[in-house]
C-alpha cells in the first residue's frame, strides 16, 4: 500500500511538468528567450569580379631547359605524375608542371620554374596528382620544355 501511495504522488508531481515549462518557475523564461525571432530577409551580395568580366592568369615562369624523365603513377581517384628536368641554372624555384589542357586526349603540361642568373645547371623534378574527373577523357599525357618533350600514355 505504501509502494501505491508513493507511485501515485510521482505520478501526480510528473504531470504538473508540462505546466512548469510555461510558468514563471522556469529559468528559461525569464529573459524572453521563448519568443520567436523573425527570419532576417537574405540580402543579395555583388560578387567580388562582375560576371561580365574575364580573369586571366598569366604565367611568367619561363619553361625549364630540358626534360630528361617523365613518370605517370596510377594512384586511388586519379594519376600522379612525375616530370625530371634539367635547368640551366642552380638557382631554380618554384618548380611546377603547369598550365594542363586536353585536346585531342592528350594532357598538355608545361615544366615550368623561376630561375636565377647563375651558370650552371642542376637537375629539378617536379610532380603533380591529376582526378581523373581532371582528366576529361585524356589518353596521353605531354610535358613540354625549352628544348624537347616527352609523352607517356596514361
Amino acid at each position: 500500500m505504501r509502494v501505491l501511495s508513493l507511485l501515485l504522488v510521482m505520478l501526480m508531481v510528473t504531470s504538473g511538468c508540462a505546466r512548469v515549462a510555461e510558468s514563471r518557475l522556469n529559468p528559461a523564461t525569464w529573459f524572453g528567450g521563448d519568443e520567436a525571432e523573425a527570419a532576417a530577409e537574405p540580402q543579395e551580395i555583388d560578387p567580388l569580379v562582375p560576371p561580365q568580366k574575364v580573369v586571366r592568369q598569366v604565367e611568367n615562369r619561363p619553361l625549364i631547359s630540358e626534360l630528361t624523365g617523365l613518370e605517370v603513377t596510377p594512384a586511388r581517384g586519379g594519376v600522379t605524375i612525375r616530370a625530371v628536368g634539367r635547368a640551366d641554372s642552380p638557382g631554380v624555384y618554384s618548380v611546377e608542371l603547369a598550365g594542363a589542357s586536353v585536346s585531342d586526349g592528350v594532357l598538355t603540361l608545361d615544366f615550368r620554374a623561376f630561375k636565377r642568373s647563375d651558370a650552371g645547371t642542376v637537375g629539378v623534378t617536379a610532380a603533380q596528382f591529376f582526378l581523373f574527373s581532371e582528366l576529361d577523357g585524356a589518353e596521353r599525357v605531354t610535358v613540354r620544355a625549352q628544348e624537347n618533350s616527352l609523352t607517356a600514355g596514361l
